[in-house]
C-alpha cells in the first residue's frame, strides 16, 4: 500500500478493455507501452457488432430473456420480423450495450407480448434511419434505389443488386415455406429439392424461428418455377443488371466462377430456346 513498508501479495486476473486501437494510441504516446506489455499477456480483438450481423439475433433473444427474469415476466416476448430485420441493417454505433439497452427499452413498451417497431422510441437511430426500401415494404420500391429495374419473375418481384445469391437463397426457401403454411414436405415439392435437402435449409436458415429477419422481406414466390430455375432467373438478372458484365455478376452475386459459368450455358440455352421459337 502507498506509504507502507509491508508487502502485500494478492491473487487477481486483470481483465482490461478498451474501444480504442491501442498501438495507434502507444504510437501517438497517449498510452504508455511499459503499462500495456505489463497489462497484456493475451490480446483478443472483438469486432464490432454492426461486423457481425449474424450474432444481433441471438444477443437480442438473450436480452430479452435477460428482461423477463429480472422483471419475472412468465410470458413469452416475441421479436416480431420487421423489428428484426431493421435491427440486423443498422449500424450499431454504441455496440453490444445499446442493443441491451434497446431491447430493455422496446420490452418495457411492448404490446400484447409483441416487440415491434412500435415499441422502438422515436428518438433511437433505428427510428430515424429507416426507409420504405428497409423495411422491405415493397420490393418494386426497392427496385428503385439501382438504377435498372429487372423483373425476375412472372411476380412483382425486382431484382435487388445488394443481394447475393445465398441471401436469395434463404428469401427464397423462407416465402416458399410461408406459402405452404411451413410444411416441409410441400416445400421442398414446389422447390424441386430432396426432402431431407429442405429439412436441412430450414435448419440453416433459422426459418422455425417466427422472429426471423427473412419473414419481413417482401417476396411473392412463383410456385411454377422451382429453386433451380429462380437461380437461372437470379444469375440472368444480375448479368443484365452488369451490363452483361461476368465477373462483376459474380461478384455481386458471391458465388464461384465454375457455378456461374455452368448456369450461364443454360441461360443461354434458354435463350436460343425462345429465339428459335
Amino acid at each position: 500500500r502507498i506509504g507502507a513498508a509491508e508487502t502485500v501479495k494478492v491473487d487477481v486476473r486483470v481483465v482490461c478493455a478498451s474501444h480504442k486501437d491501442m498501438k495507434n494510441l502507444i504510437d501517438s504516446g497517449d498510452f504508455r507501452e511499459d503499462l500495456y506489455y505489463r497489462l497484456c499477456q493475451m490480446c483478443v480483438d472483438l469486432p464490432k457488432l454492426a461486423e457481425r450481423k449474424e450474432d444481433i439475433p441471438l444477443l437480442a433473444k438473450h436480452f430479452v430473456n435477460k428482461y423477463r427474469q429480472d422483471h419475472s415476466i412468465k410470458n413469452e416476448l416475441m421479436i416480431q420480423p420487421n423489428l428484426m430485420k431493421a435491427m440486423i441493417e443498422y449500424s450499431w454505433p454504441g455496440n453490444i450495450r445499446e442493443l441491451e439497452n434497446l431491447i430493455s427499452v422496446a420490452c418495457a413498451l411492448s404490446e400484447k407480448s409483441q416487440l415491434t417497431l412500435n415499441s422502438i422510441p422515436e428518438n433511437h437511430g433505428i427510428k430515424q434511419g429507416l426507409t420504405h426500401t428497409r423495411l422491405g415494404s415493397n420490393l418494386a420500391d426497392m427496385s428503385s434505389t439501382t438504377q435498372k429495374q429487372i423483373v425476375l419473375d412472372g411476380k412483382s418481384n425486382f431484382f435487388d443488386a445488394t443481394k447475393t445469391w445465398y441471401d436469395y437463397e434463404q428469401i427464397l426457401v423462407a416465402s416458399a415455406y410461408v406459402e405452404n403454411e411451413k410444411k416441409k414436405v410441400p416445400t421442398a415439392d414446389m422447390l424441386g429439392v430432396s426432402h431431407s435437402t429442405i429439412y436441412k435449409k430450414i435448419s440453416d436458415f433459422q426459418l422455425d424461428d417466427d422472429s426471423n429477419a427473412l419473414y419481413a422481406e417482401v417476396f411473392e414466390y412463383d410456385p411454377s418455377l422451382t429453386l433451380k430455375e429462380y437461380v437461372v432467373k437470379v444469375f440472368g438478372a444480375a448479368l443484365e443488371y452488369h451490363n452483361g458484365h461476368p465477373y462483376a455478376a459474380i461478384k455481386q452475386l458471391g458465388v464461384s466462377q465454375g457455378y456461374f459459368y455452368k448456369i450461364l450455358k443454360q441461360i443461354k440455352k434458354e435463350d436460343e430456346a425462345q429465339a428459335s421459337a
